[in-house]
């Protein structure tokens, strides 16, 4: 919650003693990963390479 609450009033999610949202950068492709007993980590996006892969098929046109 705190992190919807920071976006809304300043625009940015990070603050306070959450741990820190990274910001997007298509070469790192981290995500946050909110976990059950409260906490996010942040962490590589595990399907990443799959989506890469299916990214270059709809570019390239070649989707046979």
């Amino acid at each position: 919650m705190p992190y919807w609450t920071n976006f809304a009033k300043i625009g940015n999610p990070n603050g306070g003693n959450s741990p820190k949202w990274p910001v997007y950068d298509p070469n790192r492709n981290e995500l946050i990963e909110f976990q059950s007993e409260g906490t996010a980590v942040g962490k590589p996006d595990p399907k990443k390479a799959k989506l890469d892969l299916i990214e270059k098929a709809v570019t390239s046109g070649n989707l046979h």
